[in-house]
């Protein structure tokens, strides 16, 4: 389903593009003041890709906007986590985009990372007292930072696309970091290993490429 609704989407963006932007050349002084809000589709982010999430933001000058963002992915556990059952990593920021030029800019902000894991197969033979069904495995809550760089037009008058090429989100600071697994196991190797899973998950960066927005002016 998500593949689908990222096929479409990309579908439609080459549609505009093709259509030509009817205000490129006027953009930065027309737009100004404007409040927009965006769907946005992340398809190739580290560690969980295919990410979904909303924007509403204003152009407070010709060369700045500000927005809030909403984005969350889930996906089966790759490489190294395989021990873990399903991932779910969701990010709420603050970003400022300061342009430099019609639609290039430079993104920067503050981001709250919820990242949660729950308890795989693997991991059900040391859980005793049969509080498995509820218990997550790694659940971790930070405060970072965010970078990255894009562009945006405007097209039809009020339709906004936006593509931010790269971007780097980072936890620095964390506020929660727990694990239900870890106080109900019996089983002290596999609590080392989500222990050890943990302190990764707590810190690593979130890199994604080609992150599609696709929204309105109001």
């Amino acid at each position: 389903m998500r593949v689908k609704l990222g096929a479409f989407l990309f579908a439609l963006i080459i549609a505009l593009i093709g259509a030509g932007p009817v205000r490129a050349q006027t953009q930065t002084s027309s737009v100004e003041g404007s409040y927009f809000g965006a769907l946005t589709y992340t398809a190739l982010e580290f560690p969980i890709p295919n990410k979904f999430g909303a924007r509403l933001g204003k152009r407070t000058s010709p060369g700045q906007s500000w927005e809030v963002e909403y984005v969350k992915g889930s996906w089966g556990p790759p490489g190294g986590f395989r021990k873990l059952g399903s991932l779910s990593d969701s990010r709420f920021s603050v970003i400022g985009r300061s342009f430099m030029g019609e639609h290039f800019h430079f993104i920067y902000g503050v981001s709250f990372f919820d990242f949660s894991a729950d308890v795989g197969d693997a991991l059900v033979s040391g859980v005793s007292g049969g509080a498995y069904p509820s218990m997550n495995a790694a659940k971790v809550q930070a405060l970072g930072l965010n970078v990255g760089l894009g562009h945006s037009w405007v097209f039809r008058e009020n339709v906004v696309l936006g593509i931010d090429w790269i971007s780097w989100a980072q936890p620095l600071k964390l506020t929660r970091r727990s694990s239900d697994f870890i106080r109900a196991s019996t089983d002290e190797t596999t609590k080392a290993y989500v222990a050890d899973t943990l302190k990764i998950i707590s810190y690593i960066p979130r890199f994604s490429i080609l992150s599609v927005h696709l929204g309105m002016l109001f």
